[in-house]
């Protein structure tokens, strides 16, 4: 089984403990897969004009911000791999990627045959609207199955919010008129 991690950062140890404890990973090839979004360069040219006019900083400072990127992904990466170091997957490997981060998840996915991708939820509501621009694509788009790992703190107030609907002595959701 070939599953890709979307590893974008944000709360990675226990993005990656969900994963782990959710998919079967043993002798699985795990894909850790960052990609610099490539939108990032031209929304800090964006600031930088705006705070900072006329120094021309978006011209000689894009090299630095692009390499901060790199940087950054880079860390990314090594910490998935190091988080990831106990699982009985037969191979782990990292792959940086540059560009729009659903599609290039989605043609990872196609260029690797993955049988599933794994991508976060980082948004704190629930409802429609509850999903991201990326994972919403990556779900819609995907030519495999998509597992959707969503945070604690999200976890949580689904929890919160469905224990407030349940009628506490049977479990059962309260069906009393007005609710």
């Amino acid at each position: 089984m070939k599953v890709i991690l979307a590893c974008d950062g944000r709360d990675l140890p226990a993005f990656l403990d969900v994963a782990g404890r959710t998919v079967a990973m043993e002798g699985a090839e795990v894909v850790l897969a960052h990609v610099i979004d490539e939108s990032f360069p031209e929304a800090w040219r964006q600031v930088a004009s705006h705070h900072w006019p006329g120094r021309h900083a978006d011209t000689r400072e894009a090299p630095r911000v692009q390499e901060a990127a790199r940087r950054s992904a880079k860390e990314v990466l090594d910490e998935a791999l190091a988080l990831t170091s106990q699982w009985p997957a037969a191979i782990r490997r990292p792959v940086e990627l540059e560009g729009n981060p659903e599609r290039e998840l989605v043609r990872l996915a196609l260029e690797e045959r993955a049988d599933l991708i794994v991508v976060g939820q980082h948004r704190l509501e629930l409802g429609p609207h509850a999903l991201g621009r990326c994972a919403r694509f990556v779900i819609d788009h995907a030519p495999c199955p998509v597992l959707l790992v969503r945070d604690e703190v999200i976890r949580a107030e689904a929890a919160a919010l469905l224990g407030s609907r349940l009628n506490k002595t049977d479990g059962q959701p309260d069906r009393s008129p007005g609710r």
